[in-house]
């Protein structure tokens, strides 16, 4: 039963975090076009839901193969956000390169830039939530780390040391 909520926590977070790095495409497309001191989008028609199913299925390969769903229970806040902006910075390079590739040229760098910045935050914001949502679950009253051994006095302090020494 554990490791069926485990699964599911990990792909709803999963599907929260392509939520959320869409939203961070649109909001940054938003930014971009219709803000003053950006210039929009020069006249050149661009194709975002190409670069938007690009970005998708570079974030999620990225981000399941960097381990960023792993279990948060052993980690600081500071190791799960240097893994989200390790995961977001490689997923940059590998979109840039794909575009490169699929001579698709009409990506303005500003979008791009504003794009990770966006996510960046946004991912981040909501890995926090999780993280402290976690850390209020998971307080000391529900430690699962206690054992208990049954056997004669001179068997048990051995299995003691043994489990001491490996930690």
């Amino acid at each position: 039963m554990i490791r069926e909520k485990s699964y599911l926590l990990i792909n709803l977070n999963k599907v929260l975090d392509v939520w959320l790095t869409s939203v961070a495409f649109y909001l940054s497309i938003l930014i971009h076009n219709y803000l003053p001191f950006y210039h929009g989008n020069d006249g050149v028609q661009q194709n975002h839901l190409l670069f938007l199913i690009l970005i998708l299925f570079t974030w999620y390969i990225v981000f399941n193969w960097n381990t960023a769903y792993k279990s948060y229970r052993k980690k600081t806040f500071l190791d799960i956000f240097g893994n989200l902006v390790k995961s977001c910075f490689i997923s940059t390079v590998v979109l840039v390169v794909s575009l490169y590739f699929l001579r698709e040229e009409n990506l303005s760098r500003s979008l791009l830039i504003t794009f990770l910045l966006i996510d960046v935050i946004i991912l981040a914001i909501s890995k926090f939530v999780i993280f402290c949502l976690f850390a209020r679950i998971s307080d000391d009253t529900h430690d699962t780390s206690h054992i208990i051994i049954v056997g004669t006095r001179d068997r048990a302090s051995e299995i003691i040391n043994k489990i001491t020494n490996s930690i």
